[in-house]
């Protein structure tokens, strides 16, 4: 592999083996829906507001992307320039974004993406995952063990974030925007598996496993971003029917994140590439109602949640 490439082939490793995981049939479909919303983007970029707000949300993500992955000071460690070697991967990352706006007449918008790419690798900036916030204890129970160490480890910068959603709660579509964010940080939260000890304590089947599971994330997730949302609508009640169709999309999306975990499930395993395919669905599903496009693949996650949900309790009847 080339010199200043090798990031690149450890992700393109990890991500061969999730989808291989998630089987290739699925993430052929994931892909191909991706491919039609980049040729969708090409009349996104036809206006300069949606192009600037694209490229604004696709640094935004970028930046997001730095500030939560685990493996910066490993990469700092043990790789020479391993910030420029970073750089090809975040290209990779923006290339569908890109490839559409460079034959578009806000071409020069990409200079600000390309900047991102170029720039945001180099922030030295960490989030501590020492355990702290032992209040969250007390509010979130063990069982959803996925939420208590996500949280705790990323208190700072999640904490920063809800505050200025709800801070910014008046605003047309800012605490939208923000929440999307967040829900792309707790993707992370579904990184690690359990375990057998730890699945196997409630004594549920498989089915039920999986119900209480769901049920018990969505409850969180509406008790910490639906009252911003509710309040954005009360504020603008033009954006009413946005702010649901956004809140219902959120919901499948943790769903799914939950049986997509499930479905590749293997006690103590990390599932790198999972986080990538949600962040991928999460962009192609939401990102139309920030740009201005019409939001086409509202039914993604729903449909993934059905196909999924079988698969999962599937493979949890070899560990239940």
């Amino acid at each position: 592999m080339i010199k200043h490439f090798e990031i690149v082939n450890i992700r393109r490793i990890q991500f061969v083996r999730e989808v291989k995981l998630l089987g290739v049939l699925y993430s052929a479909a994931i892909f191909i829906i991706l491919a039609l919303f980049v040729y969708k983007l090409t009349d996104v970029y036809r206006e300069f507001l949606p192009a600037l707000y694209t490229v604004l949300s696709v640094s935004a993500l970028l930046f997001s992307l730095q500030i939560i992955r685990r493996d910066k000071l490993f990469l700092r460690n043990h790789f020479e320039n391993a910030n420029l070697k970073i750089i090809p991967e975040y290209l990779i990352y923006v290339l569908p974004f890109m490839i559409p706006l460079l034959f578009s007449k806000y071409f020069y918008l990409s200079a600000i993406v390309i900047l991102s790419v170029v720039f945001i690798p180099s922030l030295r900036f960490e989030l501590k995952e020492r355990t702290g916030a032992k209040f969250l204890g007390k509010i979130i129970s063990p069982k959803d063990f996925e939420w208590l160490s996500g949280l705790r480890k990323r208190r700072f910068y999640f904490g920063f974030l809800l505050t200025a959603a709800y801070a910014s709660s008046f605003i047309m579509l800012v605490p939208l925007f923000l929440v999307w964010i967040m829900t792309t940080i707790i993707f992370e939260f579904y990184r690690d598996c359990e375990p057998l000890n730890m699945l196997r304590v409630e004594g549920f089947s498989a089915g039920k496993f999986l119900g209480v599971k769901i049920f018990r994330h969505l409850f969180l997730y509406a008790v910490m971003f639906l009252p911003a949302v509710l309040i954005n609508s009360a504020f603008n009640p033009e954006t009413l029917y946005i702010n649901v169709m956004f809140m219902v999309v959120q919901f499948t999306v943790i769903a799914l994140a939950v049986l997509m975990k499930y479905r590749i499930y293997t006690p103590l395993d990390s599932l790198q590439g999972l986080y990538i395919i949600l962040v991928v669905i999460q962009v192609v599903t939401v990102l139309p109602m920030f740009i201005g496009g019409i939001p086409f693949l509202l039914l993604l996650p729903v449909i993934l949640c059905v196909k999924f949900y079988f698969a999962a309790k599937k493979n949890l009847k070899n560990y239940l």
